[in-house]
């Protein structure tokens, strides 16, 4: 997926993300995009299961408008999900998030604060097929939209736009 954030101004002291997320159960996850904490603006990856969570910051660089080839993906020999960036290998995760597979996938942003700017731009989704194969239907994706934040479709289940006015 292509992820593109134009906007991650904050107010005061709080955390806004611009992300995708893969989710192997319900209660785990691995996500990357950036954020803004406090106002200290990077890239990050970070890999949650239950009660265990971990943040990642490789120090790579990140600008506004630019756009990030962001992939989170099985590799069976190490047992772990993938990190990759821009076609590069970034880090496997070290939690045990309880399973190969993927239950659901999101792309969109988040802050605690509804007095954050976010826009961005989610684009080129695809998946993995049974087959191995890698496409760009998300035919039937359903989409959740949590106010302040909007968003929605520039392309049916392949370009996805977000922000908070």
């Amino acid at each position: 997926m292509n992820l593109r954030t134009d906007a991650l101004d904050y107010s005061g002291s709080v955390t806004a993300t611009s992300t995708m997320w893969v989710f192997p159960t319900s209660s785990s996850w691995v996500e990357q995009g950036v954020a803004n904490d406090s106002g200290t603006i990077r890239w990050y990856w970070a890999e949650v299961s239950g009660l265990t969570a971990k943040d990642h910051y490789p120090g790579l660089s990140f600008s506004y408008t630019t756009t990030y080839g962001d992939k989170i993906s099985w590799n069976a020999p190490a047992n772990a999900w993938a990190v990759y960036r821009d076609g590069s290998f970034v880090a496997n995760t070290t939690i045990n998030l309880g399973a190969s597979t993927i239950n659901e996938t999101e792309s969109g942003a988040e802050t605690t604060s509804d007095a954050v700017s976010i826009g961005g731009e989610a684009s080129a989704m695809q998946k993995r097929g049974s087959d191995g194969n890698w496409t760009y239907n998300w035919g039937g994706a359903t989409t959740h939209v949590q106010s302040p934040l909007r968003g929605g479709w520039f392309t049916q289940y392949a370009d996805w736009w977000y922000s908070n006015p």
